[in-house]
Formats: C-alpha cells, sequence, structure tokens
C-alpha cells in the first residue's frame, strides 16, 4: 500500500462523476489510476486480506513490468510471452482495443501456446468482456482457454466464468454442464471444485420453470 496514494470516494454523492467516468457497475470497487487518470487496475467486491494483497501485487507489479515488455516487443514483435503478458496487462487496464489487437498477436506468434501462457490471456480478456457485460464475446475467450491452456486451474476458471456467463444470460442449462464438468475435475484447484458444487445446488434448487 506504500506505493499508492488512496483516496475514498462515495460513489452515490462527491464520487458519482468519477464513478460514471470509470464506468463503476458495483460496490466497492477499488480503483487503480496513474498519474494522467490511467485505469491501470481495478479490485470489485469484497476480497479476504491473502486475496486482496494477491491483486494489488499483480497490479503494481504489472505497472512496473509495463515499459519492458513494451522495449521487448518493439525489439522482437513476434515475442510471444511479452504480448502475453501485455495482452493480461491491457485487459486489466480495460483497454479493450489493445488487449484484442495484442492477443491476436499472441495467437500469431504462439498458436500451440508453446510459453503456456495463451490460456492466461485468453482468460483475461474473457474476463474484460465479462465484467463489460459482453457475455457471448466472454464465453467465446474463456472457451479458447479452456481448450488451448496447459494448466488445470486455468482451465476451471474458464470454465466457471463460463457457467457465470451463461447464468448472467438466464441460460441455466448449458451453466450447469459447465459447473458439472468442473465439478468432475480430478486435477482443478479444490476451491474451484466447491464453487461449482454450490452453484450447482443453488441451480437444482431453483424451481423447473425458472430454468430454462
Amino acid at each position: 500500500m506504500g506505493q499508492v496514494v488512496p483516496l475514498k470516494l462515495n460513489a452515490e454523492k462527491e464520487g458519482a462523476e468519477v464513478a460514471r467516468k470509470y464506468r463503476i457497475r458495483g460496490y466497492p470497487t477499488v480503483l487503480f489510476v496513474d498519474s494522467e487518470g490511467n485505469t491501470i487496475g481495478k479490485i470489485v467486491g469484497y476480497l479476504p486480506p491473502d486475496a486482496f494483497a494477491k491483486q494489488l501485487t499483480q497490479i503494481t507489479e504489472s505497472h512496473k513490468a509495463l515499459p519492458e515488455l513494451l522495449q521487448r516487443v518493439q525489439q522482437n514483435p513476434q515475442d510471444a510471452e511479452a504480448l502475453a503478458r501485455l495482452t493480461m496487462i491491457y485487459a486489466m487496464r480495460e483497454d479493450e482495443a489493445k488487449a484484442t489487437e495484442t492477443l491476436q498477436s499472441v495467437e500469431k506468434a504462439d498458436p500451440r501456446n508453446g510459453t503456456g501462457l495463451l490460456g492466461a490471456a485468453y482468460n483475461a480478456v474473457g474476463d474484460l468482456f465479462q465484467n463489460a457485460r459482453q457475455f457471448q464475446k466472454a464465453i467465446s475467450f474463456f472457451r479458447k482457454a479452456a481448450t488451448l491452456s496447459k494448466k488445470p486451474e486455468e482451465i476451471s476458471y474458464a470454465r466457471l466464468s463460463i457457467a457465470v456467463c451463461y447464468l448472467s444470460t438466464g441460460d441455466s442449462k448449458n451453466a450447469q454442464r459447465e459447473l458439472e464438468a468442473v465439478a468432475n475435475m480430478k486435477n482443478a484447484p479444490e476451491d474451484d471444485r466447491q464453487v461449482a458444487r454450490q452453484l450447482l445446488e443453488r441451480l437444482r434448487a431453483q424451481p423447473q420453470n425458472q430454468k430454462r
């Protein structure tokens, strides 16, 4: 926290204009901006201390890494690792144009995910569109992550995210399919499997006429 200057605003009062500018949709939201007012990260909702610290570290480290990554890509436009990390940073900054454009460069430079970072890049861009409530676009990126990722935790995250997108659009049938897949993934993180089981219980408890 020594690397940031905290400022607390009430988004329904004195901070209303700021909330509109940065498209704040949920509370609480911790927004990270640079000296020019550009978004460099966002944490939405309450998080336990460890999870909050992890995201805070990721945001501050990504901000520091950006100049070096840009230099690497300038020297070698086919640097797949640098491109993938840039994609994740742009997604974190909610820069849709740069995130999707850079992701396309990653796909060309590393179509078989040799760096092992393509899945994380897909998930990051999926998060970007999910937060913007563009659920169909988000699903397409999460689906690619689930297909191409080499890491179980990225696959389970992608499929959980797909389920949440389906639930957000009222598509319980497809959501249930994704949740069951995660719940049955033996190599998935136990936390993800537990979340999938909990969501399945809630879904199955709904009256039939509320399901689709």
